[in-house]
């Protein structure tokens, strides 16, 4: 089935946040729609408004979906709510199969999360930090990141170039990722790829 190599961002943040204007999620659909995609943002902030956002990007049929929010090795944190990863996964499990999801939250992107997502859901990838990041470096990353792989294929993101320019910007930015892949050859049905 044909999926729009376009960019979803649901964003939820504390309200220390919001009143402070950190908006990363916001500021990088900018930066993509001023690089001709069609980017689309949602801002949430319970449980029940993450759902109905998952159903709207599945809707849409995009390719790739970023998550902004604050999260930890166990779960991911809305403005007024805790999605363990189990929820998160039966949530996320019908929509992300043949996809791509980013997440932009400290320590989320770990092996519990690899575990519940990509053997159920078919994902091809879960990328982002493997620690702690501030949210400037963050909203640096990512826009640099979405911006290089669009130049390189405007249509396309492919294992190799992933890992091309996550190396490149790990590098350039003093942060680690985690890049969790599919994989037909492992028992587990997904590896990590430690990126520094």
């Amino acid at each position: 089935m044909f999926t729009a190599p376009e960019v979803f961002i649901i964003e939820s943040l504390e309200h220390v946040d919001e009143t402070n204007d950190r908006y990363e999620g916001k500021l990088l659909s900018h930066i993509l729609k001023m690089n001709g995609k069609q980017c689309i943002y949602h801002y949430i902030r319970t449980e029940g408004e993450f759902k109905e956002a998952v159903k709207l990007f599945n809707q849409c049929n995009y390719r790739y979906l970023h998550l902004s929010c604050h999260g930890n090795q166990q779960a991911m944190k809305t403005t007024q709510d805790v999605i363990f990863f189990d929820d998160l996964g039966e949530i996320l499990q019908p929509y992300i199969n043949n996809k791509r999801l980013f997440v932009s939250a400290c320590d989320m992107v770990n092996e519990n999360l690899a575990q519940i997502i990509i053997p159920k859901s078919g994902c091809y990838s879960i990328i982002g930090p493997a620690a702690e990041i501030s949210f400037s470096s963050a909203a640096i990353f990512w826009a640099s990141f979405y911006h290089l792989m669009f130049k390189y294929d405007f249509d396309e993101m492919v294992r190799k170039t992933l890992l091309k320019y996550c190396q490149h910007l790990a590098k350039l930015f003093m942060i680690s990722i985690n890049y969790y892949s599919i994989s037909r050859t492992n028992s587990k049905r997904y590896k990590l790829t430690e990126i520094q």
